[in-house]
């Protein structure tokens, strides 16, 4: 299943909650600063810069 967090239920993304599947995010759009966490650990997301 593929989805947009954008158009999809904001109440998938609040509070805590556990998966049953491997899932892979794939972020597009990412600001400075941003983090995700998962069991408890923040991981960073920064934006990949383009050297073209």
């Amino acid at each position: 299943m593929l989805e947009r967090i954008e158009t999809s239920d904001e109440s998938n993304y609040t509070g805590f909650h556990r998966h049953h599947f491997h899932k892979i995010l794939w972020f597009t759009d990412v600001g400075n600063e941003e983090i995700h966490s998962i069991d408890f650990e923040n991981y960073p997301i920064s934006p990949i810069r383009s050297t073209y």
